[in-house]
């Protein structure tokens, strides 16, 4: 059995040909969410930390910002603000789907572990991961 006429590859295809998938399309997908994880993952923190300081500082004054934004801001205001809410929502929402799909692959019962952790630190570390490479002394 070659590489890439595993059992687990087999039976990758079969599923996506019964769902009538693109498996290579499928594939290029996963990888591109994959790779912006990082970048996501720290711009929600950052952008989240803003959010959190602002709560702070307005404080009480929270319902009346509220209020002061639906009554008398302009349309520019409103807007920025609903579009970095919904910024915020959009980068949880892709972080909880990664978040639940390698659950899931750490629970597949044929090598979930290795898969969750070659998927985990080839992409979602907060630093990436190189092996360390030895060198010979001349």
């Amino acid at each position: 059995m070659g590489r890439k006429d595993t059992l687990a590859a087999k039976s990758i295809r079969k599923m996506y040909e019964q769902l009538n998938l693109n498996q290579s399309d499928i594939f290029s997908k996963t990888k591109l969410l994959l790779s912006v994880y990082r970048d996501v993952v720290w711009i929600t923190l950052s952008e989240s930390a803003c959010v959190n300081e602002e709560l702070a500082y307005y404080g009480e004054e929270l319902n009346s910002a509220l209020v002061y934004l639906e009554l008398f801001a302009p349309d520019t205001e409103k807007q920025e603000f609903e579009s970095r809410i919904s910024a915020l929502f959009e980068n949880k929402w892709m972080v909880d789907l990664i978040d639940t799909a390698m659950a899931k692959i750490y629970g597949y019962h044929n090598n979930g572990r290795l898969y969750h952790e070659i998927i985990s630190k080839s992409y979602l570390t907060a630093f990436r991961y190189r092996p360390v490479m030895r060198y010979k002394e001349v």
